[in-house]
């Protein structure tokens, strides 16, 4: 009887627990950013690339979501944040939307993969619902470059995407932010692969014209 009585009680402590755990609509909204969807491949480069940690200014190196209301003005949405610094997730960004191409052996962070054959570092220069536009949009930019394991650039280039903002709410612009910054991470991985993928070819020939001359001594 003892036992019962104390499952009993256990029980109603739970369901008291469960009672208090707010239902989805009353929890405050996080957002992330999602990179567009994997590309089947038939063959993969041999190499791997780290996603250095992306760099911005203070106005967006935050988890607010950035509105531009003038010129030289910023606030921030009230009703909702990113899920971590914009930095962190742009680099996470990036970072899937080269591994989403399946061209290389392997994409990370620098501390996964220290020793990278490659390695791309990011300045976000604008990222914000701009009010000050008409129509009313979201824009996207940041500029990358890459490097190989020596530290000599191969290359730079700038991306960017805008949206058009139909909903002003969060949840709205966090949506068309997605979007735009998906796509402007699709076409810096494309050009990442396209740099990379050169750079092997190069080399290789490097090497067979070093190996022919060493075999013709």
């Amino acid at each position: 009887m003892i036992r019962l009585l104390t499952l009993a009680a256990a029980a109603l402590v739970l369901t008291g627990c469960i009672s208090l755990v707010p239902k989805a609509s009353e929890l405050p909204p996080r957002y992330t950013l999602e990179a567009e969807p994997a590309v089947p491949v038939a063959s993969r480069l041999p190499v791997t690339l780290a996603v250095a940690d992306a760099r911005a200014e203070g106005a967006i190196n935050t988890s607010k979501i950035a509105v531009r209301t003038a010129s030289n003005e910023i606030r921030y949405m009230p009703d909702g944040e990113w899920s971590d610094r914009l930095p962190r997730i742009v680099s996470l960004l990036l970072e899937r939307a080269a591994e989403n191409q399946g061209r290389l052996l392997a994409v990370s962070d620098r501390v996964a993969l220290p020793l990278a054959d490659y390695v791309v570092y990011t300045d976000i220069q604008t990222f914000e619902a701009d009010r000050t536009a008409s129509p009313e949009q979201v824009d996207v930019i940041f500029r990358v470059r890459l490097e190989n394991r020596t530290g000599s650039v191969l290359g730079a280039q700038r991306f960017s995407a805008s949206r058009p903002l139909n909903d002003i709410d969060t949840a709205g612009v966090a949506g068309a932010l997605n979007e735009a910054a998906a796509a402007a991470a699709a076409d810096a991985a494309d050009w990442m692969i396209g740099v990379i993928e050169a750079a092997e070819v190069s080399r290789e020939a490097q090497q067979e014209r070093r190996d022919r001359r060493a075999s013709s001594r």
